[in-house]
């Protein structure tokens, strides 16, 4: 009956049997409170059953515990061997880099030849145009230089987006990835992007020679879109007469409206504020003689010969002392005034907003440059962890196994 029992086997008994258990207790002083228990006297075959049971679950239970340890050496096993394999390899690698130098900087002479092809097309073929007429110059000269280079397709399409610089911004977002090395479709896309800008330039000529001066002015380093242009061309045009036909390109006009600036003379500001006072009052006193002349009701009944004697006109000296008056009172604001000033407001407001969508821009890429950082950190501490694994599966796989559990 008590065949392999153990010392705890015989105590988890007595407590099933509802005894009380001392730790002074001897194995013999467990058996003799089982067989003097009240449950062994009415049914002997039950307890004996309950302490078969209790040997037989302890016995299954370190079973599987040494089952379940043995499983664990062998993954140990596994993994220190998957190190070792990786530690060779790293080593194999190292070990060939010290027999062939010339692998080593392979991929920096990569980048070196790219650079320098880089600039011998540029060198070779015209340089972006300003102009979006002139592209398809510029695409003949290359593809030219590309000729003479002898230069794969493959990187036909990284020189041209170096060379377009910031303005292939536009272009990127246009064309999908696996497109990016395809030079015919970076192309078209190019085209397509300075269409905008080709019916500008028809546009442009169509203006007369004041209107793409002040055009020319207003685009300063960027390009006007068709509906900018023709926006811009309108407020100049109601701001100075009122809306009227423009004449075509007078003979010797250019298309660069800074060559074709009018001489500004210098005038003095007191020489003008005397020549606006003079045409004030000469046109009222133009206006003041018809209106006397043609209406009966500005007339004056003379008794004598009952006949309209017109009034007397004011004299010059004292209508240009009134409107040395009206010249010292301020005025409101003219249309084209107050156009211009929302146009410079507006301009101000982009501005603004350009740099500020810079800075976001600028604290984005300190983020992401932040976050790489802590990775490379995390993926360095974790070659260092392996290292110290390795080491210490080497020296004893049942310390790492207590450390992992």
């Amino acid at each position: 009956m008590y065949k392999n029992a153990l010392k705890k086997d015989l105590i988890r008994v007595v407590e099933d049997l509802d005894g009380t258990v001392e730790s002074t207790d001897t194995i013999a002083k467990l058996k003799t409170k089982i067989e003097k228990s009240s449950t062994f006297e009415s049914d002997a075959d039950f307890v004996k059953t309950l302490i078969k049971n209790c040997i037989d679950e302890r016995v299954s239970r370190n079973e599987r515990e040494a089952t379940l340890e043995k499983q664990k050496i062998e993954l140990a096993k596994l993994q220190l061997a998957q190190l070792e394999k990786e530690v060779e390899l790293q080593t194999a690698k190292n070990k060939a880099l010290s027999l062939n130098p010339a692998a080593k900087v392979e991929e920096k002479q990569f980048e070196t030849n790219i650079e320098n092809m880089i600039k011998s097309i540029k060198t070779l073929s015209l340089p972006v145009p300003t102009r979006s007429e002139n592209f398809n110059l510029f695409f003949q000269s290359l593809e030219r230089a590309f000729l003479n280079k002898k230069i794969n397709d493959e990187y036909k399409s990284e020189i041209l987006i170096n060379l377009l610089g910031e303005r292939a911004h536009n272009v990127l977002l246009y064309i999908k990835k696996e497109e990016l090395n395809n030079y015919e479709k970076l192309k078209s896309i190019v085209l397509r992007e300075f269409q905008d800008l080709l019916i500008s330039d028809k546009l442009f000529e169509t203006l007369n020679k004041e209107t793409a001066t002040h055009i020319g002015i207003r685009e300063a380093e960027y390009w006007f879109r068709p509906i900018d242009l023709a926006k811009e061309g309108d407020i100049y045009i109601s701001s100075r007469s009122g809306s009227r036909k423009e004449t075509p390109i007078a003979c010797g006009y250019t298309e660069d409206p800074f060559k074709n600036r009018p001489r500004k003379i210098a005038i003095p500001k007191i020489l003008k504020d005397k020549i606006k006072i003079a045409t004030y009052a000469v046109i009222h006193l133009i206006t003041q003689e018809i209106d006397s002349s043609s209406d009966p009701s500005n007339a004056v009944m003379d008794m004598n010969d009952l006949k309209p004697t017109p009034k007397i006109a004011r004299p010059l000296k004292e209508t240009l002392a009134m409107f040395r008056k009206r010249a010292k009172t301020p005025t409101a604001p003219s249309a084209a005034a107050r156009a211009a000033a929302g146009i410079e407001e507006e301009h101000r407001m982009k501005i603004k907003y350009m740099e500020m969508d810079e800075e976001r821009k600028n604290e984005e890429h300190q983020l992401r440059m932040e976050q790489l950082r802590i990775k490379i950190a995390h993926a360095k501490e974790k070659i260092k962890v392996q290292k110290i694994l390795v080491t210490t599966l080497k020296s004893s796989p049942k310390i790492y196994l207590q450390n992992t559990e």
